[in-house]
């Protein structure tokens, strides 16, 4: 139940001889969002915690409501599962730190609304009202599983790995006239083309209505770059967001796969580590086969018929 850590150990302890400080993570709190304080086996947020910490990063949480304000030395600000609606002075903090080059990870939940669905528009995303489905990427019905990612700094070390999203909500890049200093929004992780947002997942039987859901490849995580003027070479700070959604998947009871590395690469591309972008061995506390409906099939014909028609 072991595994050799000794390259991701070294090149995170030499990381931070280099580092005057500590990155500092906000995990912010008032809104019924996740906690990195809670050590439930399903619902909490403790495992990833640690892994953050593991990481040399400070986890600390803040109650936008009582703080007032965001702490200057707040390096990323994570929004995990909030089924709350935040205040109008609450995001009109997170408006400015975002427009001060702050760095934000949202994982939101599909069916809930938060108030920052107008705010995130601004910054290019639409939040849908909805939850992907992808019935051949899936095994109960309530899970997708991304095995193939578009391009990106985030999913070049994810290549080859799958992650697990449960209940996903779309996240769809808005256009935006040419001109200016647009946000650059990429697709992090979509569903197959032959999944869809269904609209109605209330229906038992779900199916795709071409008159109301929106045909995949759906995206399912973005992230979201806005700096420098293409073409000027300027060092100016970007501001970055990831926004997943799903918060289940990094959650102590959805921890499987690579959901791990892949909240954790998103954490490394938003704090500028390029140097840890990496994937880090497993430690193999339990061994969980992911699959999905048709390697199921695939799995019981061959063990269940083939093997005992040999024999």
């Amino acid at each position: 139940k072991q595994s050799f850590r000794g390259e991701p150990l070294f090149s995170s302890a030499i990381y931070a001889l280099t580092q005057s400080t500590r990155p500092v993570v906000h995990f912010i709190q008032g809104h019924g969002e996740r906690s990195p304080g809670d050590f439930d086996r399903r619902t909490g947020y403790s495992r990833i915690a640690a892994r953050l910490r593991d990481e040399n990063l400070d986890v600390e949480v803040l109650n936008l409501g009582e703080a007032k304000s965001i702490p200057s030395r707040c390096a990323l600000m994570i929004i995990a599962g909030p089924t709350q609606t935040f205040a109008p002075f609450e995001i009109a903090l997170i408006r400015d730190y975002l427009d001060r080059k702050g760095r934000l990870l949202l994982l939101l939940d599909a069916r809930s609304t938060t108030g920052l669905e107008p705010l995130l528009q601004e910054w290019g995303a639409v939040l849908g009202t909805d939850v992907v489905v992808d019935e051949t990427r899936t095994l109960s019905g309530r899970e997708i599983y991304i095995t193939a990612y578009p391009p990106h700094p985030i999913t070049e070390p994810l290549q080859n790995l799958a992650s697990v999203l449960f209940l996903p909500r779309s996240i769809r890049p808005r256009p935006f006239t040419a001109g200016g200093d647009k946000p650059v929004v990429s697709a992090l992780a979509t569903c197959s083309p032959q999944g869809w947002a269904e609209f109605d997942p209330d229906d038992v039987s779900l199916h795709f209505d071409p008159q109301v859901d929106i045909p995949g490849p759906v995206p399912v995580a973005v992230a979201i770059e806005r700096g420098p003027v293409p073409g000027v070479h300027v060092q100016i700070r970007p501001t970055r967001l990831v926004i997943i959604g799903d918060s289940v998947f990094a959650s102590n009871g959805g921890l499987m796969g690579a959901n791990a590395d892949l909240l954790m690469t998103s954490v490394n591309w938003l704090l500028d580590r390029q140097e840890l972008l990496a994937i880090s061995p497993k430690t193999y506390e339990s061994l969980r086969l992911v699959m999905d409906a048709r390697q199921l099939r695939n799995l019981f014909w061959a063990v269940g018929v083939l093997l005992p028609g040999l024999v």
